[in-house]
């Protein structure tokens, strides 16, 4: 066992977790193992879950399509072979290249759950970042010594590193994630004024709230959780019209929710369907 990456007394609880910000989801399972834990219950109220990747068989040399994820509002860190970094909220699709001879492994946090370790407006963050920049441990060093861990040492020692940045919980988190299940569950908040009427708002009070702990404003967070819930209804659904989808998630028209699609995509939906969803 590598010095400072102690075992814990409790091995990491593994979850299941869709993922239909996955552009590639057969492709990427065909050759990707990936495995989700959820986080320790004192992290639980900043981050979704910790993950490892890892290849289930060496590429072939023909395999060279990187990872496309449509993002929700979430920030991701990651540990890569190459470098460790930092990645802010994606307007379109971003990519990394999943093709290295070992493990990945990264933290996908709640949507404004970065804002306690990062404690500035995440909306600052463009791209992607250094993670020495926010987690000073977390250098090349560790990141060559975390990889070569078993799952059950990666995520404490990644938790860890979390820690170490003291967050704390505050009644901000609380509205945020009160928002999020709101436009979640009610149709009938389309609208960054209906949203903040609903939560007894101002519109300028809730998007300098979402700016600021989240990175994006309501309005881009309702467009782009309808997007997901299409693809994650398209793969679980393929013989679905995008006609059908786009009225259940409250489209006024398929031309509508076709823009909105292609320009976070890349892909018409019906380009979407036959290149990535099985038949």
């Amino acid at each position: 066992m590598v010095k400072g990456f102690q075992k814990p007394a409790n091995k990491p609880q593994e979850v299941q977790l869709s993922h239909p910000g996955i552009i590639q989801a057969d492709e990427f399972s065909e050759h990707f193992e990936l495995r989700c834990y959820k986080p320790s219950p004192d992290l639980q109220p900043f981050v979704v879950h910790v993950w490892t990747q890892r290849p289930k068989k060496p590429l072939s040399p023909f395999y060279t399509p990187p990872v496309e994820l449509l993002s929700g509002p979430n920030i991701y860190l990651f540990f890569t072979p190459e470098s460790t970094f930092i990645h802010g909220i994606s307007g379109d699709t971003f990519q990394y290249n999943p093709r290295n001879p070992g493990v990945i492994a990264g933290v996908k946090f709640r949507p404004g759950g970065f804002y306690p370790f990062l404690q500035r407006s995440v909306s600052e963050l463009a791209g992607i970042t250094p993670a020495s920049s926010v987690f000073t441990a977390a250098d090349q060093r560790f990141t060559k010594q975390l990889l070569a861990q078993p799952d059950d040492l990666i995520v404490p020692a990644i938790e860890d590193i979390l820690r170490a940045r003291h967050p704390r919980v505050n009644k901000q988190l609380d509205t945020i994630t009160a928002v999020l299940d709101a436009v979640a569950t009610n149709s009938s908040l389309r609208t960054v004024r209906t949203t903040a009427e609903a939560f007894a708002m101002s519109e300028r009070s809730l998007q300098l709230l979402f700016q600021t702990y989240v990175g994006v404003g309501v309005k881009w967070i309702i467009t782009r959780q309808r997007l997901l819930e299409a693809i994650c209804r398209a793969q679980s659904q393929p013989h679905r019209t995008w006609v059908d989808l786009a009225a259940e998630l409250g489209y006024s028209s398929q031309s509508h929710f076709s823009r909105d699609f292609k320009e976070a995509t890349g892909l018409a939906p019906s380009e979407y369907m036959r290149m990535h969803v099985s038949s």
